[in-house]
């Protein structure tokens, strides 16, 4: 019996099929431990979204959402807490990566060794420091599930 997935992976791949991805290829500079790389391609992930997809219940908006979101968290990884620009309010704050991170940092507010808050500590940074093992984590982890979701394209 074919699972939930593979049937969404191959409506996936049919409607992104004809629908053109403006924000792929990935560019060759693009560095994931980069926080600004990752916010021009969340915005250009939202551009897409609200330029090019025009039905935003079909398969390939709610594809498009889930790439959106796991950019912006990346891009801003102390959200919800934090600072972070607004994103457009089309894009809902909605979809199994979002909706599992911001249960997860509603979870996990405190950093095990010693209890700061990961967002207070964030934000206070002038600079976020990459090298910080933490967002160094958060940012292969965020990676690593994007290159996964952008896979339902390898057969198109």
């Amino acid at each position: 019996m074919e699972s939930q997935n593979s049937r969404m992976a191959k409506g996936t791949r049919r409607s992104l099929s004809s629908t053109p991805i403006i924000f792929l290829p990935i560019t060759a500079d693009f560095d994931h431990r980069n926080l600004q790389d990752w916010a021009s391609l969340s915005k250009r992930i939202g551009d897409w979204l609200l330029r090019v997809v025009a039905e935003r219940r079909s398969i390939i908006w709610r594809w498009g959402r889930e790439a959106f979101w796991i950019t912006f968290v990346a891009a801003y990884p102390s959200f919800p807490r934090g600072d972070w620009p607004r994103w457009p309010c089309e894009i809902a704050l909605d979809g199994p990566f979002i909706c599992h991170w911001v249960e997860r940092q509603q979870t996990s507010a405190h950093v095990e060794d010693g209890g700061e808050d990961v967002a207070d500590a964030m934000h206070d940074s002038p600079a976020v420091d990459t090298n910080i093992p933490l967002l160094r984590d958060v940012h292969a982890e965020l990676w690593a599930r994007l290159q996964n979701h952008l896979s339902v394209l390898r057969d198109v």
